[in-house]
């Protein structure tokens, strides 16, 4: 890709890749699937965060995960040992990220699923399985020398945070204000005024964003790019004097630290990932006292390591899958 392109690098300079895996199904009504791998070179401007496919397999039903990963483990092995020469120039290479959705995750990385005791995939000793109630496996991933299964495979904030937790606050069977139960539950009456203001906000939506917005009751439909949308712009309108007033403060918390994080520039100072972080704390601790301790699920206790992701890579949307899942559309049609 890079020879194609004609993309300038100076000698020795690191190409830092991001990889993604993620299975996608072909039919609604066979189990048929494709498991693609999927990189995107994040170091090199030119092409940064366009998506090339590596490896792909097909089949009925899911590979193994650690003979699907050993092309994949063994040719990063050679890149990190060789290099890679872009242009006649050679450049040092490395794995920086490795994005994917939280039950990919635990099939890669061979650990407890979400649904289950000890799935936190960001405690201190994965290689010395000080947990070994969090592992049903050992990973191949373990081989590639120089990556922190902790640390380089980050938290994608558009499965943990717009498609878990923000979808929940509508979703949720026990809490959603649009399809829980009560005293959560909105009324028909609020729940009509919001999908009214939604779609007065209809015309006035830039065509910078993917999306348009659309009734709150099909919120089960919603893509993540229409969560953020909410979370980010149009939420803190909608809502305002049609859910409780701790309800509110309480969403416009989550507003402003994924704000924070989301932002190029205040992502950037440890003074703002900190506040995020805080914020973070705040919120947890005032949702479980508003929910229920049911509210603090899996994606839920993943917003307190955000902030660290952060100051790895920088702004949410720097380590993000949209650019995979939109490839992956591509993909299947």
């Amino acid at each position: 890709m890079c020879n194609k392109q004609n993309v300038i690098v100076k000698y020795n300079e690191e190409i830092l890749l991001a990889a993604n895996i993620d299975g996608l199904p072909i039919s609604k009504n066979t189990n048929s699937s494709f498991w693609p791998i999927l990189c995107s070179v994040k170091s090199v401007d030119k092409i940064k965060n366009k998506v090339f496919m590596v490896a792909l397999y097909h089949g009925n039903v899911k590979p193994n995960a650690n003979e699907f990963l050993t092309d994949f483990v063994n040719e990063c092995i050679t890149l990190l040992e060789n290099g890679i020469y872009i242009n006649s120039k050679k450049c040092h290479f490395k794995l920086s990220m490795l994005i994917c959705d939280t039950p990919a995750k635990a099939y890669i990385l061979a650990i407890k699923g979400h649904s289950g005791y000890f799935s936190c995939t960001k405690y201190n000793s994965f290689r010395n399985k000080v947990q070994p109630e969090h592992h049903i496996g050992t990973s191949i991933l373990l081989k590639i020398p120089n990556f922190n299964i902790i640390d380089n495979v980050p938290i994608d904030y558009m499965h943990c945070f717009l498609l878990g937790g923000t979808k929940s606050f509508f979703c949720n069977k026990f809490y959603g204000w649009i399809y829980g139960k009560p005293p959560y539950k909105l009324r028909a009456r609020d729940v009509n005024k919001i999908s009214e203001r939604l779609l007065r906000l209809k015309s006035h939506i830039p065509c910078e964003f993917s999306r348009k917005t659309r009734p709150i009751t099909e919120c089960k439909r919603y893509k993540a790019s229409e969560f953020r949308l909410l979370l980010l712009y149009t939420g803190p309108i909608i809502l305002k004097d049609i859910i409780s007033s701790k309800m509110y403060n309480d969403f416009i918390v989550l507003s402003l630290s994924t704000s924070i994080l989301i932002s190029q520039y205040y992502s950037c100072y440890e003074n703002y990932v900190s506040y995020a972080h805080d914020l973070f704390k705040y919120f947890i601790i005032n949702s479980q006292k508003l929910y229920g301790p049911q509210f603090i699920s899996h994606n839920v206790h993943n917003f307190l390591h955000l902030s660290d992701c952060v100051r790895l890579f920088g702004s949410l949307d720097n380590f993000s899958a949209f650019i995979f899942e939109n490839y992956m559309q591509y993909l299947k049609n």
